[in-house]
């Protein structure tokens, strides 16, 4: 697990994300949007 997977699955309490969510996250955080997803 990389450090940006491992980043997110740490910001949505240690739930591992699906591909999709992961994507999702990465786009929010690089465009710099708090999400919820």
């Amino acid at each position: 697990m990389n450090p940006v997977q491992n980043a997110i699955k740490n910001l949505v309490g240690g739930r591992d994300l699906t591909e999709g969510q992961a994507k999702e996250a990465m786009k929010c955080i690089m465009s710099g949007r708090a999400t919820d997803a």
